[in-house]
């Protein structure tokens, strides 16, 4: 999908990132409005805000490479209120010091992208998350095969 995108008016990208606190290896979703889901392992520190962070990270950088128009709108959709309130907010930051690095570092990726079209950042429950369902299927299957 390189190249200017000016058909398409309105694009919806969803992201998810989980893994607990102990886990070295955080997963990330990303889901684009054609439907492909994309799933990247990350090697980070952290909680779960952490990983949600670096999936947007992971969104952005994917919309980014789109080369979309002004007239483009796209929706950038998250089931972690304290991200999407975080990009939506600017003034604020967090305290805890690995998502506040993540978040300082979703705003320097999203900031340096260059994106010229209009772009939301909104929350949807758990359960309405596509991305959040195929993460949800990966984090699943990895018990599974720990365990046989």
């Amino acid at each position: 999908m390189q190249g200017e995108l000016s058909a398409q008016r309105s694009l919806t990208f969803y992201f998810d990132g989980g893994g607990s606190v102990g886990d070295l290896v955080k997963d990330a979703v990303v889901i684009d409005p054609a439907g492909a889901v994309r799933h990247y392992n990350m090697r980070i520190e952290g909680c779960n805000n952490v990983s949600e962070a670096h999936a947007a990270i992971r969104a952005v950088l994917q919309i980014k490479s789109l080369n979309l128009t002004r007239d483009t709108k796209v929706a950038l959709i998250g089931d972690n209120q304290n991200v999407i309130n975080y990009m939506n907010y600017r003034d604020r930051l967090p305290s805890a010091p690995l998502f506040r690095r993540a978040i300082e570092e979703l705003r320097s990726v999203f900031d340096c992208a260059g994106i010229v079209c209009s772009l939301t950042w909104a929350h949807v429950p758990r359960q309405k998350n596509l991305a959040g369902r195929e993460l949800a299927k990966i984090q699943r299957q990895r018990k599974h095969l720990a365990h046989v």
